[in-house]
């Protein structure tokens, strides 16, 4: 049995928690093995903690229709329930401070220091905390997967990490920020700002609250992450205060 708790129970947790309904007789684990989810904390939508396995199926049905009523619990000190729940893996993936870096960074370090294992895709504690929060993860010797702070989907910190081994890498470039791209092509072709932003967040592309992407910071992030894999640089930090 593999036991996961979800931080923050947005998009981007759902769409896992469909995958790993949807695909887990391919996932690489025995076939004997299960996935079961013994904790949700989200401090807008509402938590919920079952040791006996949370029935994934009836809360993604409810919260495809914007109904999390199944998230009944009240639970506000996040990091207490991480340290305290019995689980295996922590999907990090609650709305944090870009510019701090928090709460992401408490409820990850929490995480490890309790020997779990962690996959997120928030990028402030790796733009700003990246060597200190891997040293960690190697101390407590817990898996810590950042795949997902990073172009979303698209493999590149493992490519980086494992696929270009011994290849000299120069320089990096491309699209860093989906939202922005996607603004500026509607732009391109005649829709006005206000629209076409109003537009990537109907898509769900962009954030109610669009700054972090839209002044750049959500770019400057992902340069310092690379920055830190591709080049074993800490870029300076105050660029994000």
């Amino acid at each position: 049995m593999v036991k996961i708790v979800y931080v923050g129970f947005g998009i981007v947790s759902q769409g896992l928690a469909e995958i790993i309904l949807r695909n887990n007789s391919v996932l690489p684990l025995d076939k004997n093995i299960e996935v079961q989810t013994v904790g949700i904390l989200d401090t807008i939508k509402g938590s919920k903690l079952d040791t006996k396995g949370i029935n994934m199926q009836h809360i993604l049905a409810n919260a495809n229709n914007g109904d999390y009523s199944l998230l009944t619990e009240n639970i506000l000190d996040i990091p207490k329930a991480i340290q305290e729940i019995n689980a295996d893996i922590v999907i990090e993936a609650s709305f944090t401070d870009i510019k701090t870096g928090q709460p992401a960074i408490s409820h990850i370090e929490t995480a490890l220091n309790s020997d779990k294992h962690v996959v997120t895709t928030n990028k402030g504690p790796f733009a700003l905390a990246y060597e200190e929060i891997f040293n960690l993860a190697k101390l407590k010797r817990k898996t810590l997967a950042i795949e997902g702070t990073v172009m979303s989907g698209t493999p590149i910190i493992n490519v980086l990490n494992t696929g270009l081994l011994g290849s000299d890498i120069t320089a990096v470039s491309g699209i860093m920020n989906g939202t922005s791209n996607y603004i500026l092509s509607k732009m391109e072709v005649g829709m006005t700002y206000n629209d076409a932003l109003s537009q990537a967040q109907k898509l769900g592309y962009a954030e109610a609250d669009p700054t972090s992407d839209v002044e750049g910071l959500d770019t400057l992030a992902k340069v310092m992450i690379l920055a830190n894999v591709v080049f074993d640089a800490q870029l300076i930090q105050e660029i994000l205060k």
